[in-house]
């Protein structure tokens, strides 16, 4: 589901499987076409990889939608976690709710000049779907988000920091 690379020719996998009727997250690590490690995650609730960077260290950094399992409601949370390039350790993972019982999701992630993590998306309001963006520092700790909504459905699925901490977002809607 998706890829990453830490440029020095190590390369992760990223994606979802069912192991004995439970969601899992499945990572697997490669240097050039040499298997490293393989590690699955199971949270006991659905999960589906979003995006995947990797840090100037090497270590992943993984967005991925999560089942919110609090409302009765079929919804999903983001979840961003991070995993240690050269054992697959899970170092952190952080869920990020909504104030309203919607799907969130991050459909790009970035690192900032001062290595936060950004991210850019969509989630749902009673008044359709809005655009997003997120920062978090580098244990997953939310530093800031905001939303964005003109019209019944946008989304971002591209963002560029630039100069200054300030950053471009692309995206799309429906008028």
């Amino acid at each position: 589901d998706e890829a990453a690379s830490d440029g020095q020719g190590n390369y992760f996998l990223i994606g979802d499987r069912q192991n004995n009727n439970q969601p899992e997250l499945v990572i697997m690590a490669f240097t050039d076409t040499v298997p490293n490690w393989t590690r699955a995650f199971n949270f006991g609730r659905a999960i589906f990889p979003t995006s995947a960077i990797c840090d100037s260290s090497g270590n992943l950094i993984i967005s991925a939608s999560i089942e919110d399992t609090s409302t009765f409601l079929f919804t999903f949370n983001t979840v961003l976690m991070e995993l240690d390039a050269n054992t697959g350790a899970l170092s952190w993972a952080q869920e990020i709710d909504q104030a309203l019982p919607y799907t969130n999701s991050i459909s790009d992630l970035k690192l900032t000049a001062s290595k936060n993590i950004l991210g850019s998306g969509s989630f749902g309001t009673d008044d359709g779907t809005s655009a997003w963006a997120l920062e978090a520092d580098r244990s997953g700790n939310l530093i800031w988000w905001k939303g964005y909504h003109q019209f019944d459905k946008q989304s971002f699925t591209s963002l560029l920091p630039v100069e200054d901490g300030r950053f471009l977002m692309a995206g799309g809607t429906d008028m």
